[in-house]
């Protein structure tokens, strides 16, 4: 998730969700070379767990190695500021 505005202090109100996670980023990659790509891995049985599996699918990743857990699914939350790059993507 990252914050639609800038701020410093961290009183942003609005988030925009991202695909992402190295694994996840290494995985889409290599599929995008050409190469047969798999990910293995836990996500949580909510929202973000599917949307992370459906946006892994729709780029013909095998998900097959992806089991649902009761966990929620882990996120990070970025605030942009003045010091980060304005087009974050």
């Amino acid at each position: 998730m990252i914050s639609s505005d800038y701020s410093e202090d961290f009183k942003c109100s609005s988030y925009v969700k991202y695909f992402g996670g190295s694994p996840a980023n290494i995985a889409m990659n290599v599929k995008r070379l050409g190469a047969n790509s798999t990910i293995a891995a836990s996500i949580g049985k909510d929202g973000l767990g599917d949307f992370l599996k459906q946006h892994l699918e729709e780029n013909c990743i095998d998900t097959s190695y992806i089991s649902r857990v009761d966990f929620s699914t882990s996120m990070v939350l970025i605030t942009k500021s003045k010091t980060t790059p304005k087009d974050i993507q």
